[in-house]
């Protein structure tokens, strides 16, 4: 099996996940690569990048070539510029973004969406080798560098093509010039691009990357590439892998799938073991007493929260929330600290419970802005006029236009919520956002002064004379259930509490989310939020094949159900219309609004819980 650049990079985060890799194993990470691209806007990056050098071609196999035949071809000349050129050198493969050939030698341009600042990164090698915030992008290039020398035999330069978050931009270094090529333009190979619209020699002046040189860096870690890619290749052709690294970070792997199934992660651990209680769902297991301590549990054969000696746990704030969690686990019953929620039962109604969404795109909006600036495009708010409140007003904001959308934002956002009434939130996210616009409208005067003078205001902590409240600090300083595996993510509070409370299930305001599945087991409510097929479908349309088929690639398996999802789906509607049929863009803001809604509802359900079953039985 030849090794390519991404097995190589698996190998070097865990070589067991290559085994696993390589003998197809289930993976959470299995996901559309289109909606993928979207993550990161790499494509707007990708887009502005080639064309810089509109010389440049993806070289094109005929008579039966491959794709390295039809690259060594095109590198005959003296001069080019090649994109996704295609290398394989025996054991080792490599497709490179940007292959500059210039007097005798090759300049390897690989593109990331990676942000750069010449204050702040200018040192990438350190006295202890490469940089930790650059170590993956190096080895990324050196991995590359190696194939194309062994392959071409010329020196090779290699570069990272990088966004420079201090550069202000033109008009035409914007996200309007880049448009996404639909799958019947691109060779059917090819992975997802875009192309740029724009003026390329006026766009010399007006882009925002940085080719960074990193010749001495990879120098520096050439010798381990070469090492570890052999490595890769003895342990795949012998099927002989090392023992698995177990540790604290397995939480997170792709291979744990969490459905009890024999997957790559109960193979590296001696069995599926408890799908809620495994040791590594200790919350911040890596701190556990001390530095080694985790370590040694594991390698004494703990596998399971309830095999944790309470004499292992600190007396810190972490050793505090562990313990709380480890007493849960243990008795199978919620555990709840009284005086940690005390300030729920002393909040000023109205109760807006408030959900931002926002997205970062690594080009600039607007002409005269930098990369990377926050933008919010859509916020959800449920509000409790008091506690005994028959009716739950639900408002909401989303943005469908493409231009800056924050002082419309902060406008709508200050109608809802006015001057009076706690503002309750999960996590610190919506008044970091609002500073963000505030710290934005000095530097682009997007807002009046009265609107600016509020924002500057309302974002303030209750604790500090404020109106926001962050359950989510309440939750991890005084509630934990078991079957919140260590997380004090929204998305395992509310499951929790919705298999705990038939009351809540019950309640009129929540109910329309109950759900059981074909064997009767009750499904949690973000599982109950609809893809975009089903959209389609509730829309009755007469052929709806018709309308999704064309569309196949960039919707699969587009289900709006977490804030990743809701910012591809986002860019997806905004930056990426071209691609929709007519209609889509709209089906797409429906699935943006049902799960925005959903996340304060949640924060609805679980204060309700709290305060209405929990506090008063305290």
């Amino acid at each position: 099996m030849v090794i390519s650049k991404s097995m190589f990079k698996l190998f070097l985060d865990c070589p067991i996940k290559l085994k696993y890799r390589s003998q197809k194993y289930r993976s959470s990470s299995e996901e559309d690569e289109f909606l993928s691209f979207f993550a990161d806007c790499g494509y707007m990056v990708e887009a502005i990048a080639r064309a810089l050098f509109p010389e440049g071609f993806v070289p094109e196999a005929i008579g039966g070539e491959s794709d390295a035949e039809a690259t060594r071809r095109a590198l005959e000349v003296d001069e080019c510029v090649l994109f996704e050129a295609s290398f394989v050198d025996g054991d080792f493969s490599a497709r490179v973004d940007i292959l500059e050939k210039r007097d005798g030698q090759v300049n390897l341009i690989e593109i990331k969406s990676k942000s750069y600042s010449p204050e702040e990164d200018k040192n990438l090698l350190t006295r202890k080798g490469v940089a930790a915030d650059w170590r993956d992008y190096v080895y990324d290039v050196a991995f590359q560098v190696m194939v194309v020398e062994a392959a071409t035999g010329l020196p090779v330069k290699p570069t990272l093509c990088l966004v420079d978050k201090s550069r202000v931009g033109g008009d035409e270094g914007t996200f309007r010039q880049v448009r996404l090529v639909p799958e019947n333009e691109r060779l059917s190979w090819s992975a997802p691009r875009a192309e740029f619209l724009g003026d390329p020699e006026k766009l010399r002046g007006d882009h925002c990357l940085r080719f960074l040189d990193v010749s001495e860096a990879v120098a520096a870690v050439k010798a381990d590439v070469v090492l570890r890619a052999t490595e890769a290749v003895i342990c795949l052709n012998e099927n002989r892998f090392p023992a698995p690294p177990l540790g604290s970070h397995c939480r997170s792997c792709e291979y744990r799938l969490g459905d009890g199934s024999d997957d790559g992660f109960s193979q590296c651990w001696g069995g599926p073991g408890p799908t809620n209680g495994h040791i590594t769902d200790l919350y911040r297991a890596s701190n556990l007493g001390g530095k080694g301590v985790f370590g040694k549990l594991v390698e004494r054969g703990a596998r399971s929260i309830g095999d944790i000696p309470s004499s292992s746990v600190g007396s810190s704030s972490i050793g505090i929330r562990q313990a709380m969690q480890i007493r849960a686990f243990t008795s199978g019953q919620e555990e709840m600290d009284p005086m940690a929620m005390a300030s729920l039962e002393s909040l000023e109604f109205p109760l807006f419970f408030l959900d931002f969404e926002t997205s970062r795109i690594p080009v600039p909006f607007d002409a005269g802005m930098t990369p990377f600036e926050q933008i919010p495009f859509q916020f959800s708010c449920h509000v409790v006029e008091s506690l005994d409140a028959v009716e739950l007003r639900h408002i909401e904001w989303i943005n469908t236009d493409d231009d800056y959308p924050s002082g419309r934002f902060a406008a709508s956002l200050r109608e809802c919520l006015g001057d009076v009434g706690s503002v309750i939130v999960w996590s610190s996210h919506e008044q970091s956002a609002l500073k963000d616009i505030a710290r934005l409208n000095q530097r682009y005067r997007f807002m009046d002064d009265a609107l600016a003078n509020w924002v500057e205001q309302v974002h303030a902590s209750r604790s500090d004379g404020g109106r926001f409240v962050d359950l989510m600090q309440i939750c991890l300083n005084g509630y934990c259930h078991p079957a919140m595996a260590g997380s004090v993510s929204i998305k395992k509070v509310l499951p929790a509490i919705w298999s705990q409370s038939s009351v809540i299930r019950s309640h009129p305001w929540f109910s329309r989310y109950v759900a059981f599945d074909e064997q009767g087991v009750l499904i949690e409510p973000y599982d109950t939020l609809p893809s975009v097929e089903e959209v389609v479908a509730r829309r009755g349309l007469a052929d709806p094949e018709r309308v999704l088929e064309p569309m196949r690639e960039v919707l699969t398996s587009l289900r709006v159900d977490d804030g990743v999802a809701a910012m591809r789906a986002y860019q997806l509607m905004l930056y990426g219309r071209e691609l929709l049929a007519p209609g889509m863009a709209e089906l797409i803001r429906d699935l943006l609004s049902e799960y925005c809604a959903l996340d304060t509802l949640a924060m609805v359900a679980i204060w309700k819980y709290w305060v209405e079953e929990l506090l008063p039985n305290a």
